[in-house]
């Protein structure tokens, strides 16, 4: 499939597409199965693929919201830190003086 000439798609959808497979240097997106003894089975296939490849490149990525952890996970998670820290300094030898 040569993405370069595919002026039907959206630019968005094809750096999608991009993301999602390798494509050559000549902007091709290349399919390939051999899960069938079928020369035509395996172009089908293929072209089943492809399909699914456009789908999923056609969907909007939802948009990831930054947040914070809350003050609880923060406090437990130093805890653990200091019951780790406690564990590993209770195995520290200490020469006899």
């Amino acid at each position: 499939f040569v993405l370069g000439e595919a002026d039907w798609l959206d630019d968005k959808v094809k750096e999608r597409l991009r993301s999602l497979t390798k494509v050559t240097k000549a902007d091709e997106v290349l399919v390939s199965s051999g899960k069938f003894r079928s020369r035509q089975r395996n172009l089908d296939d293929c072209l089943e693929k492809l399909a699914a490849l456009l789908t999923q490149a056609g969907q909007v990525p939802k948009a990831r919201k930054a947040t914070r952890p809350s003050r609880r996970s923060q406090a437990r998670r130093m805890d653990e830190k200091r019951k780790q820290g406690e564990k590993k300094k209770s195995r520290q030898w200490k020469p006899d003086h």
